[in-house]
């Protein structure tokens, strides 16, 4: 009587689940339509700025592809800090933390305002970094995450970087 009683509220059980499934997908649909509009593009360039971040630690440390698997993006930078001492690294590392920040707020659902504000604190780093940066218009994401790879890229050469980054 016992087994069967289980596997009457067994199967009960199963019943609810069509309900419970049209539940969780309605609101993995709400959770997407609620999602900024900018997500998948600064989710897309805070993974290539990341890629070009594992290139230059393998470049500047003498076994430095064995940190890409360990660390995450902020332990990417404070290797970069401490890795180099390009001058601008330190405005950089900056510009690099305010874009994980924005990176974090659109991957946990923030609000768009709350986005907006990361993204302009993004790119008052970002200015910062770059001297010549006198343009009245922001730079697209787009141009804002080229620009962090550039700089990137120019890590070991603190010549091209002046010149990139505008402070000659």
């Amino acid at each position: 009587m016992a087994r069967a009683a289980t596997v009457d509220g067994l199967l009960n059980d199963m019943a609810k689940i069509p309900d419970r499934l049209e539940t969780a997908l309605s609101r993995l649909d709400d959770m997407l339509a609620a999602r900024d509009q900018r997500t998948h593009q600064i989710l897309s360039f805070h993974a290539a700025i990341e890629q070009q971040m594992d290139v230059e630690l393998e470049a500047l440390l003498p076994n430095g592809s064995q940190l890409r698997t360990r660390l995450g993006f902020s332990q990417k930078i404070d290797v970069l800090l401490s890795a180099t001492d390009n001058p601008f690294m330190p405005d950089l590392g900056l510009a690099l933390i305010a874009f994980n920040n924005l990176r974090n707020c659109v991957a946990h659902g923030e609000p768009s305002r709350v986005v907006d504000g990361h993204l302009e604190r993004f790119r008052l780093e970002l200015a910062r970094t770059y001297l010549d940066f006198n343009d009245p218009e922001p730079p697209t994401l787009h141009e804002a995450a080229a620009m962090l790879v550039g700089a990137l890229a120019s890590l070991s050469d603190v010549e091209v970087m002046i010149t990139l980054l505008g402070w000659e």
